[in-house]
């Protein structure tokens, strides 16, 4: 992927989603970029804030949040009839910042973190032989990170996302990425 297009692409995305972190009490900004399953993907994400979950997690080192994620997924295949894909995502996200790990400044909490959530795609197939079956997509991922700087503002994080119909409807190729996301708080 080219590095000039990837620049404009984030920034095209970035700017619905900026307009909705607007919205949120508190929200983080981030960058995605993954591979898998010889799809590229870059994109944008919103993390909203804590969600009020005090008597269903009313424990410190346990959060819920959501992720918003605008991103284009590219075929690495060439000539192929659908190339491109843009995906629209919505995930709920559990994150465990767990109190046995301990890191030292400026590395301040590291954390795991799976999300379940659901997707929209612009196209039901991507590359040459890679079949979603309808345009709704289900997507999981489970992930690690750190968070540094003052207040915790940034996080690094790697991650295993899948997406896929969940068997709704055939054909059910799926698509397994992994990704680096990099995000600040606002």
């Amino acid at each position: 992927m080219k590095t000039a297009n990837s620049a404009s692409l984030i920034t095209g995305l970035a700017a619905p989603l900026v307009l909705l972190s607007t919205c949120a009490d508190a929200a983080d900004l981030g960058v995605v970029v993954g591979q898998g399953d010889e799809v590229e993907i870059v994109g944008v994400v919103i993390r909203t804030g804590e969600w009020n979950t005090s008597r269903l997690l009313s424990r410190p080192w346990l959060a819920m949040s959501g992720e918003w994620q605008l991103g284009r997924w590219h075929a690495q295949q060439s000539a192929v009839e659908v190339s491109r894909i843009t995906d629209g995502s919505f995930t709920a996200v559990l994150t465990f910042t767990p109190r046995l790990i301990t890191t030292s400044p400026p590395f301040s909490r590291s954390y795991v973190e799976l999300g379940l959530g659901i997707h929209l795609i612009s196209e039901q197939s991507i590359g040459a032989d890679r079949e979603f079956g309808s345009a709704f997509q289900f997507g999981e991922f489970l992930g690690a990170g750190i968070r540094f700087g003052s207040t915790d503002r940034y996080s690094v994080a790697l991650r295993v996302q899948h997406v896929s119909n969940g068997r709704t409807s055939e054909p059910n190729d799926g698509i397994t990425f992994v990704q680096g996301v990099v995000r600040c708080s606002f």
